[in-house]
Order: structure tokens, then sequence, then C-alpha cells
């Protein structure tokens, strides 16, 4: 949750606005300004809703005048376990369109890695350079630890020219400046 956009919706999908740039240009001084249009999409992201129970009675309340608190504990660490599932991998049909689900849906958003079958440094640099220049500044790598750790394999266990901090240090990664999530 801390790497999305949180938005308040009162219906059963979210719908954006979208266009792949504004358009501009330079017109001539005293001159009829150019018709300058963007071609605008309207994404929509459906809303699913999430619950969870525990049954509970006064009774148990009673005897255990801890037990409310630790229920509450146990939903709230279940629900972030769904949230993390469900927005990396969730199917979209009763629960949220996870980001890895989306993305491969659309191969105009892929990149091929250079050799069928193997995943190698050269890759990193072909997903860094495929990314548009407009998106960089805000961007984080989002990947499943294995991945991440395949990358650690490609240095000796210290900094190299991918990772940007000392590989066996402590804390988020960073590759090419940027988070790894």
């Amino acid at each position: 949750l801390d790497y999305a956009r949180i938005e308040s919706v009162t219906t059963d999908a979210w719908r954006g606005v979208s266009a792949a740039h504004t358009s501009w240009s330079f017109d001539a001084e005293n001159a009829t300004v150019s018709a300058d249009d963007s071609t605008f999409a309207q994404p929509s992201v459906p809303v699913a809703t999430a619950r969870g129970f525990i049954p509970f009675s006064l009774e148990v309340g009673e005897d255990y005048p801890g037990f409310a608190n630790e229920m509450s504990r146990l939903l709230s660490s279940g629900y972030m376990d769904l949230l993390a599932s469900s927005l990396a991998t969730g199917s979209g049909t009763n629960a949220p369109t996870g980001i890895l689900t989306a993305l491969d849906a659309n191969t105009n958003v892929e990149v091929v890695v250079t050799t069928d079958g193997s995943f190698g440094a050269v890759d990193i640099d072909k997903v860094w350079a495929a990314l548009p220049e407009k998106f960089r500044a805000n961007s984080n790598w989002f990947m499943s630890v294995d991945v991440e750790n395949e990358i650690r394999s490609f240095g000796s266990g210290t900094a190299t020219s991918r990772f940007t901090v000392d590989q066996t240090a402590e804390g988020i990664s960073r590759l090419n400046g940027k988070p790894v999530v």
C-alpha cells in the first residue's frame, strides 16, 4: 500500500482519465493556436470487498478480557496478508486485479529476456531502458524475493554496478538508485 495510489470510490469500479501525454506545440506570435489534441482513455479498475470474521460471544469476552484486542490484531494481520497477495497477483474476479496480473495481460508492456529460459544482468538494463524517462524519477522495482536473490547473485556479495547499496546490508535494496519492493 505504500507504493499504491489510494482512491475513494462510491461504485463497483474506479474510473479514471489518462493520456499518454498532453500535447503541446510552439506557435508563432499572433497566430492561431494549433490543434494539440490529446488522446484520452478511461481506465477502469474493479472494486472488491474484503471480509473477515471471528465468532465472539460476551462470555468469551468476560472469560478472556484481552480476547477482542488479540482478535483485532489477527484480523488486521490477515487483512494485510490478503491485500499483499491480491494487489500483486489477484485475478480481478471478486478480488482486486494484481499489478503482475494486469501487466502480464498486456504484452505491450513486457520486456523479453535476452536469452530464452535465462535471466541475466543485461535484462535489468533492458527493463530500465524500456521505462520511459518521465516515469523513472518516481519508479520502484517490484519483484519476488527469488528474483531479487537471483539479481544479487550477479555480483560478488558487495555493491555492484546494478545494486547501489551494499547487497549484504539490512534494509530495502536499491537497484539503479530505486527501491526494490
